[in-house]
């Protein structure tokens, strides 16, 4: 990467930490709060791909277009992204959306005390930013899912989206 490209990306996640600082919507009437750190991955923070039990993100390599959002439960990141699944995305992608590249980002899950990790809520949390975002490549979960009333989410670190803080009514 370019270091124009570099300062490109880095004024834009500036941006974006400023805009977050900003966020006024309150957490603290949550019943349940759940930070979810996000990490870019890059040649040298390779072992985010090896990683599972987190949510990732498909990102434009500007970071402007958060393309798809999922979870890696049993698989690791890696196998997610070279899944057959996904062949038709990446196909899609390139052939209707005229995007050959991207970032992608791991994010990692915390929870507040008295309260632990379990299957239903990282698919609570995907679907939650799934239905709220509306990525280009998901299809589930667009227009209706489970809700978790309760559920806040506030996302940190390399987060694209303007929108960091989401609440499950």
């Amino acid at each position: 990467m370019s270091a124009m490209t570099t300062g490109k990306v880095g004024d834009r996640l500036a941006k974006l930490d400023a805009t977050r600082s900003n966020d006024k919507m309150l957490v603290e009437h949550s019943i349940m709060l759940v930070n979810v750190h996000w990490s870019r991955v890059r040649p040298e923070s390779e072992q985010l791909f090896r990683m599972s039990r987190v949510l990732y993100a498909y990102a434009t390599r500007d970071f402007a277009e958060i393309l798809y959002i999922g979870k890696s439960l049993t698989t690791s990141v890696g196998q997610r992204w070279n899944a057959p699944d996904k062949h038709a995305f990446w196909s899609d992608l390139q052939n209707e959306r005229g995007i050959f590249g991207h970032q992608v980002l791991i994010g990692d899950m915390q929870l507040g005390d008295g309260f632990r990790f379990s299957r239903q809520l990282l698919a609570d949390v995907e679907s939650l930013l799934i239905y709220r975002l509306q990525p280009w490549g998901n299809i589930q979960c667009q227009t209706s899912r489970i809700s978790r009333p309760g559920l806040t989410l506030k996302c940190l670190g390399d987060w694209p989206s303007n929108r960091a803080v989401f609440r499950d009514w």
